[in-house]
């Protein structure tokens, strides 16, 4: 099996083009503009691909490829994630000094987040800052930062962002981004809340799950004359939601997807009733909505070990 640019593939016939992740000395990444034109609407920017054709060693393409853009044959590196190995190539000359087409540019990684940029490069995105720390060691801070600008959200720590004031949207992209660089900082889980206060009476809450995670049984304590409830509502991934009595025993298991039509994609339930989440697959993305206001006392964890 060969591990090259950012896909697993057996041989080259799987393939007509592969994405690489190139950057320069001084910590930029190479960017090519895709779509019908570079003034289209729907024109967006991509990492640098080469053309896979049958009966060819993918690795003398890349090379050839290289030698014809940049005029010289740059590092490959192997970033190793995991037992997969993934090329990234580094050029030694600092971007100023390499020539790019109208249609590419040298770009700092922070200056994306206000880019039209492929998912491909998003979904990659925590490889490209892992590898350009070693050569900008805030890189982190710095693309942290652009984005919560740009979204102005304030952070509250490293699992908790708020809205600074109404209204407040975001863009798919943006909460993607979000993941790929809480995915680099090892942050399991987070949340982005939509709403400006904890004294708010309605709280909506966009929770991302870095990798598989287990939220043990807890509900919501009510106080006299109160009715409140909590909803889910899957936007990426799948999880499973078990209903709990009060010795811990589950009594309703809820399974929920956002590609599978045969599992629920949304849910409501009474906050006081206990409630788990285990969220299955690499990534879980989804918007929780409860009744406020809230303290952090309010929130009851079963004990019954």
């Amino acid at each position: 099996m060969i591990i090259l640019g950012t896909r697993e593939i057996m041989s080259s016939s799987f393939l007509s083009d592969l994405e690489v992740i190139v950057i320069s000395g001084d910590g930029k990444v190479f960017l090519e503009e895709s779509g019908n034109n570079s003034n289209s609407i729907d024109s967006y920017f991509d990492l640098f691909k080469i053309d896979i054709s049958d009966g060819v060693r993918v690795k003398d393409v890349l090379k050839d490829k290289l030698k014809q853009e940049f005029r010289f044959l740059p590092q490959i590196l192997l970033y190793k994630e995991g037992d997969r190995s993934i090329p990234i190539v580094k050029l030694d000359a600092n971007s100023k000094e390499l020539i790019c087409n109208t249609n590419k540019c040298w770009c700092d990684i922070e200056d994306t987040v206000d880019k039209n940029i492929s998912f491909i490069f998003i979904n990659n995105l925590s490889r490209i800052i892992n590898f350009i720390s070693s050569i900008v060691p805030d890189i982190a801070q710095k693309y942290e930062h652009s984005i919560l600008q740009k979204l102005r959200l304030i952070k509250k720590n490293n699992r908790v962002f708020y809205s600074k004031d109404l209204p407040f949207y975001f863009k798919k992209k943006h909460i993607y981004m979000l993941k790929e660089l809480a995915r680099f900082k090892k942050i399991p889980l987070f949340r982005v809340c939509l709403h400006c206060s904890d004294r708010d009476l309605v709280h909506e809450m966009l929770m991302i799950h870095t990798k598989p995670q287990y939220i043990k049984p807890h509900c919501t304590k009510i106080y006299k004359n109160q009715n409140k409830t909590v909803s889910y509502h899957v936007i990426d991934g799948e999880s499973i939601i078990n209903i709990h009595d009060d010795d811990g025993n589950v009594i309703k298991e809820i399974a929920m997807s956002s590609s599978d039509n045969n599992k629920a994609s949304s849910c409501r339930l009474n906050a006081n009733i206990f409630r788990s989440m285990r969220s299955l697959t690499d990534s879980f993305l989804f918007l929780e909505t409860s009744s406020g206001p809230f303290n952090d006392s309010d929130t009851v964890w079963l004990n019954y070990e």
